[in-house]
């Protein structure tokens, strides 16, 4: 219902294809895995790619509004706050394909300068055999790692983990100014680095199942939070307040992160929850699913509960293709990621938009006989609903 005349309109076109196909130098991107989107001042994600005719890798870049790609790197690398990334770049093209080292990537220049300086055949990062490197190196990263390196929400950290195949593997935080290395901790093999803050990094723990958050400076556990204990994917809200975390099952979980408290549980999917974006005034939080929805959630009144808050849909019906994950735009826009064939696709949030495209969309008006059972006034034919 809008105004006061009701709209009628087949949504069967939610299931043809849709979605723009994101083009990078190999071609367009083969797969987009969950939690692709790479916060920070750019629209930028990552995806896998073609090498060759039959090999893939995985590949970095800052895309436009459009999901034109503007810059790109072959490797993982995260964003920070002034525009250029943390990576770990490969070489899948060369004959002698090789992963490593950590670096900074300058996208506008496409200069890279080495924080660390080991590297490794892709063909000897099988997670069984150590990697000599020289001196006192580590080897960083893992060929097609999809995790293993992560910035701060405000970008002025960043922590790569070690690739070992002991008992337990160190994470280094780095310092964004100086790339200095502010901190080196050593966490179990079982443990994988999801996310990291100014203060804090959160690592998710297979044997204990929880999500541990340890202090960057001293290694000590802060908290270990069960009810997200298999958490897949994880957001902040962009002052750093509160952290999402979902399950398998299709639960989001919210933190206050001055305390750790549980602060919001609910039922967000039917099953696995692929993405998570907190709106940039941290009000609203867009949730992307297995379920073929996308859905986007009032939080507004987290901060102001004692109890665990269940929030309300704004919008519980966005239906689309499994979506891996989504990036706010703007107050009103939103997007969104496409896991097969890695597209891309602008959802409007708008409601005058939403109506129009509603409008194009009409198959027919209510009959007088509807009009009066349902107390529509005025009783408005198609043409004039079209007409506006």
């Amino acid at each position: 219902m809008t105004g006061n005349y009701a709209l009628l309109w087949d949504l069967s076109e939610a299931t043809a294809e849709v979605g723009t196909p994101i083009e990078f130098t190999n071609g367009e991107a083969l797969w987009i895995n969950p939690n692709n989107v790479l916060r920070g001042p750019n629209l930028a994600g990552w995806a896998f790619v073609p090498v060759g005719d039959s090999d893939f890798t995985i590949a970095t870049a800052v895309l436009d509004d459009t999901g034109k790609v503007l810059h790109e790197l072959l490797g993982k690398g995260v964003q920070l706050h002034d525009g250029r990334f943390a990576a770990i770049p490969s070489t899948p093209e060369e004959a002698d394909s090789r992963v490593g080292p950590v670096v900074i990537w300058d996208p506008k220049t496409d200069k890279l300068t080495e924080l660390t300086h080991c590297t490794a055949l892709a063909s000897e990062l099988n997670f069984e055999d150590p990697i000599d490197c020289p001196e006192d190196e580590l080897m960083f990263g893992g060929y097609l790692m999809t995790w293993g390196i992560q910035a701060s929400i405000d970008g002025t950290s960043f922590a790569v983990e070690e690739y070992s195949v002991g008992d337990f593997h160190e994470i280094w935080v780095w310092d964004t100014e100086s790339l200095e290395v502010r901190a080196r901790l050593e966490v179990s093999n079982h443990e994988e680095l999801l996310a990291v803050d100014s203060i804090w990094l959160a690592s998710r723990d297979w044997t204990s199942q929880s999500l541990i958050i340890r202090d960057i400076e001293s290694g000590e556990v802060i908290a270990e939070l069960q009810p997200a204990a298999m958490a897949y994917q994880l957001d902040l809200s962009t002052d750093g307040s509160l952290l999402c975390a979902s399950d398998p099952a299709g639960g989001a979980w919210v933190y206050d992160t001055s305390t750790w408290e549980l602060a919001a549980a609910w039922k967000a999917h039917d099953g696995f929850i692929r993405g998570l974006a907190f709106s940039p005034d941290g009000q609203r939080l867009v949730t992307t699913g297995n379920d073929g929805f996308v859905k986007v959630w009032d939080i507004s009144g987290i901060r102001d509960r004692s109890d665990v808050f269940e929030p309300l849909p704004l919008l519980d019906r966005i239906p689309l293709p499994m979506p891996s994950d989504a990036a706010w735009l703007g107050d009103d826009r939103l997007a969104v990621f496409l896991a097969e064939g890695g597209k891309y696709v602008e959802v409007t949030l708008s409601v005058e938009d939403l109506v129009a495209d509603a409008r194009t969309r009409l198959t027919r008006s209510f009959t007088t006989a509807e009009c009066s059972t349902y107390k529509i006034e005025p009783c408005l034919t198609l043409e004039e609903i079209k007409d506006g």
